[in-house]
């Protein structure tokens, strides 16, 4: 099937390469922007007869977003951070994620008021630490508050596997933490009426947004979107990874048209002393702007003693860079309630 594709990319090196790329595997170049305006006026068409994918960086994003939103199903659009190294592996398989997520994002049916006392990991796909992040979160939150944790990732709920915990029923963990699965429509409703402690809740990898999200059959598609945006608190976990960026762009456009009264923080987990792991952290600054983040080095090691231990990083290693980070992540979020 041919698929057109149009740039706006403001580093020629790069729009050179994407073209390169993309036309050596049949994609056909329609449009090729040389300044906002000019973006802007192919933005202005309201039908497109073919699928079109619009590949763009960060100096034509502004232009992208104020025009594009809700506007044309037809129109698949990909942010490149021009500043970022990019493989023409990388071009590519971005590209064909971009055009299975159409741009119009419909509006969501919200199921009552934020829970102010839910805090939902999420974040990137590729293992960014979702699961370690939650555990440690709700084990510092622990110290000062009855807390449960919930498995409510239904695609792959393994914290019973890393907590050494049954995965049926409520298990205690500790005096004043618990573990619950959400392995049915009962255990969501006793998660609903709880108010008793505070929840911390393993939702995973965040979905894929589209447009059929929403009429979505699949039951554990539904729930995640129903829990994320139930959520007053959200933890959005990724890892210095290009495609997390690429992901991470999705994930803003979904937060700006339904999760307004969210409040969300970021966590870039397992940075090292790269330049290349420097760059993906400063682009994902310019990304998030100054929303809330927080940083959290590398330590394969530290993490690996946790998980054979069944235990948490204040466990094996209460004087690690890597705690240090979580706890004074774990105090924002107890701040902020």
């Amino acid at each position: 099937m041919n698929i057109d594709f149009a740039t706006a990319i403001s580093s020629h090196e790069l729009e050179d390469r994407v073209i390169g790329t993309l036309s050596d595997l049949g994609f056909s170049l329609s449009f090729r922007a040389i300044s906002p305006l000019h973006l802007e006026e192919y933005l202005l068409i309201k039908e497109r007869k073919e699928r079109t994918l619009l590949i763009f960086d960060e100096a034509f994003q502004d232009c992208v977003n104020q025009k594009s939103r809700k506007r044309d199903s037809q129109l698949a659009l990909l942010l490149l951070q021009s500043s970022m190294n990019w493989t023409d592996e990388e071009i590519v398989r971005t590209a064909h994620d971009a055009l299975r997520q159409p741009s119009i994002i419909n509006s969501l049916p919200r199921r009552g008021e934020t829970r102010a006392d839910w805090f939902a990991v999420i974040g990137t796909s590729g293992s960014p630490g979702i699961s370690s992040m939650a555990i440690n979160i709700a084990a510092d939150f622990s110290q000062r508050f009855a807390t449960q944790i919930i498995d409510a990732d239904q695609r792959n709920q393994d914290l019973h596997v890393l907590l050494g915990a049954r995965r049926e029923g409520r298990s205690g963990l500790t005096s004043s933490l618990s573990l619950q699965t959400i392995a049915s429509e009962e255990d969501r409703l006793s998660l609903e009426d709880d108010q008793s402690r505070i929840s911390v809740l393993d939702i995973g990898e965040t979905p894929k947004f589209h447009s059929e999200m929403f009429s979505d059959r699949r039951s554990d598609i539904r729930n995640s979107i129903d829990l994320l945006v139930q959520s007053q608190n959200l933890i959005y976990v990724l890892h210095p990874e290009n495609r997390a960026l690429v992901e991470l762009d999705s994930f803003l456009n979904f937060a700006k048209e339904e999760l307004s009264r969210n409040r969300i923080t970021f966590v870039f987990n397992k940075m090292g002393n790269s330049t290349r792991h420097k760059g993906i952290l400063r682009s994902l600054k310019n990304q998030i702007s100054d929303q809330p983040l927080f940083v959290v080095p590398r330590d394969y090691a530290l993490f690996d003693r946790a998980q054979a231990r069944f235990a948490t990083l204040g466990e094996v290693g209460a004087r690690t860079s890597a705690k240090r980070a979580i706890s004074q992540l774990s105090i924002y979020l107890v701040n902020s309630m």
